[in-house]
C-alpha cells in the first residue's frame, strides 16, 4: 500500500561561505546571520573569529537581509549562489567544520516503472541549508516538473 520505489538519486555537495558587503574583510565582521544548521556547521569558524551569531529562517534569506542592510559589520552564512544573487562578496569560502557535507536527493514513486507525468522528489539530509538553491539544480539536472516539495530531515 505505501511501498515506494527509488527511481534516481543525486548527491549535492554543501559548502558554507561567509558573505558580506563589497570590500568587507573578515576583521570587519562582528555579527553573522544564518539558519541554525548553517551556524552549527560553521561553529568553529564563528568561535575562532569571535563573531556573534543570529539564527534566521534560512541561509538565502539571511543573505538577502544582509544585502539590504548594507552594514559592513554584518555577514551571512550562505551559498555562493546567494552571493551572486544578492551581489555580496564572499569574505571567506568553505567555512564549514567538516568538508564533504552532502545532501542526498531521491526521486521516488509508487509505480514500478519511471512515471511520465508525476514524480515525487523526497530528500533526506543531515545538513539542511540553502535548499531553495539546491532545488533548482536538482530539478534542472533531472529534468523534472515539480508540483509539491516536502522536507524530511534525518
Amino acid at each position: 500500500k505505501y511501498r515506494l520505489n527509488i527511481y534516481m538519486e543525486h548527491f549535492q555537495k554543501i559548502e558554507h561561505n561567509l558573505l558580506g558587503q563589497s570590500g568587507a574583510k573578515l576583521s570587519d565582521i562582528k555579527e553573522v546571520y544564518s539558519h541554525a544548521q548553517g551556524l552549527s556547521q560553521c561553529s568553529k569558524f564563528i568561535k575562532e573569529n569571535n563573531i556573534v551569531e543570529h539564527i534566521r529562517a534560512d541561509t538565502a534569506g539571511s543573505a538577502e537581509m544582509i544585502s539590504k542592510k548594507k552594514d559592513i559589520k554584518q555577514a551571512a552564512i550562505a551559498s555562493s549562489l546567494s552571493a551572486k544573487i544578492y551581489k555580496l562578496d564572499i569574505v571567506k569560502k568553505n567555512i564549514e567544520n567538516e568538508s564533504g557535507n552532502l545532501t542526498r536527493f531521491l526521486v521516488m514513486g509508487k509505480d514500478i516503472s519511471q512515471p511520465e507525468f508525476e514524480t515525487s522528489l523526497d530528500y533526506y539530509h543531515q545538513s539542511p541549508n540553502d535548499m531553495e538553491d539546491i532545488y533548482g539544480e536538482v530539478i534542472t539536472k533531472l529534468n523534472l516538473k515539480i508540483a509539491q516539495l516536502e522536507e524530511k530531515i534525518d
